[in-house]
């Protein structure tokens, strides 16, 4: 049986009205058990949230991680104290939360693997910025959301510079790639006559907030058919068939040559 996904958990602030929040950021050295030392020693007075441990120069990890204080006893200062005793910890610091509010000072927004920055922005505000974009534009607004749909997808593949006999090959993986940055939960499948390609789109993000200014999930729709152009190197058109604010249990793009010959 698959194990469920889920979305990825970040802590750019926490907010506890109960609760006294900790941010604890370590420099250890790169060695088997190092992180299992630096918690073992500091379980027993921070309820760790989450971490994230990153590879530094000079065979060196670098350890930040979030808690509560279990005792009313303890501090930033006391768990700081209590981290610089694991045997792999080199420097170490602890920060506690101002009334409650816990905001992380040593991220500085996110990146990808390869180093693009990104933003962490809720879909929600996205969706909302769509909505006005389109309020204040008009179809011109669904157009260029839909080119910059169209434009993104085809950066993305290009990045990956597919070098085999059959791109096409690759669709399954780009539907998980598209699964993992949390765009959409998708599944790609040819239509019976090798003409079509349907996108179904079970979590969509256009579709959450939406006030009815748009009348189509136009970035995602401009997705499919980046990723198509870019796949089969050919012009193509693409349509929403079903869309989840209309009722539907799915939104779906169906994808297709505009020159009208088969895909496969």
């Amino acid at each position: 049986m698959p194990i469920p996904g889920r979305r990825k958990v970040e802590f750019p602030f926490l907010y506890s009205k109960e609760g006294r929040l900790v941010h604890l950021i370590a420099e250890l050295n790169d060695e088997p058990g190092a992180l299992g030392s630096l918690f073992a020693v500091i379980g027993t007075k921070l309820s760790v949230i989450g971490s994230t441990s990153y590879l530094s120069n000079g065979g060196k990890v670098i350890c930040s991680a979030v808690g509560k204080i279990l005792s009313q006893s303890d501090t930033a200062e006391t768990i700081q104290k209590l981290a610089a005793m694991s045997h792999s910890v080199i420097t170490c610091q602890a920060t506690e939360g101002n009334q409650g509010l816990l905001v992380d000072q040593f991220h500085r927004g996110l990146e990808t693997a390869d180093g693009e920055p990104c933003l962490l922005i809720p879909t929600n505000v996205l969706v909302a910025t769509f909505e006005e974009f389109v309020k204040a534009f008009g179809s011109g607004g669904e157009t260029i959301i839909y080119g910059q749909g169209m434009n993104y997808a085809k950066a993305r593949w290009e990045l990956l510079k597919p070098n085999i006999p059959h791109p096409e090959s690759r669709f399954d993986e780009i539907a998980a790639m598209v699964v993992a940055v949390g765009w959409a939960v998708v599944k790609i499948a040819y239509g019976a006559d090798g003409k079509t390609l349907s996108c179904v789109n079970t979590e969509c993000f256009e579709c959450s907030g939406r006030t009815g200014a748009r009348r189509r999930c136009n970035f995602l729709r401009g997705m499919a058919v980046g990723l198509a152009e870019g796949v089969f190197g050919r012009t193509m058109i693409g349509e929403e068939t079903r869309c989840m604010q209309k009722g539907d249990a799915a939104c779906e793009f169906v994808i297709r040559a505009k020159d009208g010959q088969p895909l496969v």
